[in-house]
């Protein structure tokens, strides 16, 4: 999923798509940066992880797995 991202998208675009994807989860969480989402999956049980990290204006700036 990390890969349908790119630099510069909305945080409310990265939401809205991560909203249709069945069997995934994801968190946001505030940051001293922005903002940041974790994506995972039920089909990898949850241990690989998608970061996507946002700067104060709401912009991708880091996608990254964990």
């Amino acid at each position: 999923m990390c890969g349908n991202f790119n630099a510069g998208n909305s945080f409310a675009n990265v939401v809205r798509q991560l909203d249709t994807i069945n069997m995934s989860e994801y968190k946001t969480e505030d940051t001293e940066q922005g903002k940041r989402i974790v994506n995972s999956s039920k089909f990898n049980l949850h241990m690989v992880r998608c970061k996507i990290e946002f700067n104060p204006q709401d912009e991708l700036v880091a996608v990254y797995y964990d």
